[in-house]
């Protein structure tokens, strides 16, 4: 999105555990890549504290170090949050903090099976680097698009897919038929749901199984400028804010900007909010996380 000469991020702002290659194809792109840096900060017993000061602190500690070495679980498939709240030294304190972990899977804690959770560590890098794009990730997009440009027909919705003697045939709306060797499917989950995609032969009962079970939670993003940098500069993102999980004190604009990622039961109950209510509200509780 563009606003007074200005590109917003609508989706990711951070390119996480990128590998050399897709660093190799970003810049290609033309995009200015810059590894995120600075520390984590704290929200915790009314105090914003960065995280290597709350080592052994009782409680905090113990809670951040579980939360990391989770990939350790050997129990039956349980909710994150029902996993912590049978810890003896879990406090309300910590449920805002709990609540930005599941933040970056899209979801609420009380939502997100630790099971799911500990296959998708499993494919997790920590090897590679995160980083910011100074420019936006539409370039990267448009940059590839073009050299295949002629082959691809937009505003095209497909309806159903056929698969007879090994050849698809793909009806659009308008009844118009495509054949074609193979297809690849990278429609919206809520299309699937919703069988706006009529496949012959069905698909198989697994995969139905799954996209009814799987869902695409509630989120928010708000980007906060302002006129100056008020928070510390050693700040990458601050964590465990009640309304808001997470602020990211992102570099990616060109003035001082906060970008508050809320996800899960906590964007439902935000749901209706204009963007002047919400930035009403944020502005509040960082008032309260930062008057320390």
């Amino acid at each position: 999105l563009k606003q007074h000469g200005q590109y917003f991020e609508l989706g990711a702002e951070i390119i996480q555990s990128a590998e050399p290659k897709l660093v190799q194809l970003l810049e290609t792109s033309g995009n200015c890549l810059v590894p995120t840096a600075g520390q984590s900060f704290f929200w915790y017993q009314n105090k914003l504290t960065p995280q290597d000061e709350l080592q052994n602190q009782p409680g905090i500690d113990q809670f951040l170090n579980e939360l990391q070495g989770i990939e350790d679980y050997q129990g039956k498939d349980i909710s994150l949050a029902k996993y912590f709240f049978g810890k003896k030294y879990f406090n309300a304190d910590m449920h805002d903090v709990l609540e930005t972990y599941a933040g970056e899977f899209g979801t609420s804690a009380h939502r997100l099976g630790i099971k799911s959770l500990l296959k998708e560590e499993d494919t997790w890098s920590n090897l590679a680097k995160n980083y910011y794009s100074h420019h936006p990730m539409q370039n990267s997009c448009e940059h590839f698009f073009n050299d295949v440009q002629s082959f691809v027909k937009l505003n095209t919705r497909i309806i159903r897919i056929d698969s007879i003697q090994g050849q698809l045939i793909l009806t659009d709306q308008t009844g118009h038929q495509h054949e074609s060797d193979i297809a690849l499917l990278s429609v919206p989950l809520g299309v699937l749901k919703a069988n706006d995609i009529v496949f012959h032969p069905a698909l198989p009962v697994e995969k139905i199984n799954a996209i009814r079970k799987l869902g695409v939670d509630h989120g928010i993003k708000i980007v906060m400028r302002f006129s100056k940098r008020w928070w510390p500069q050693d700040m990458l993102v601050a964590k465990g804010g009640h309304l808001c999980p997470e602020y990211l004190a992102s570099l990616t604009y060109t003035k001082p900007t906060l970008v508050g990622f809320i996800m899960g039961k906590k964007a439902l109950a935000l749901k209706g909010k204009s963007a002047a209510e919400l930035a009403t509200l944020l502005s509040k509780e960082l008032d309260s996380l930062f008057k320390h």
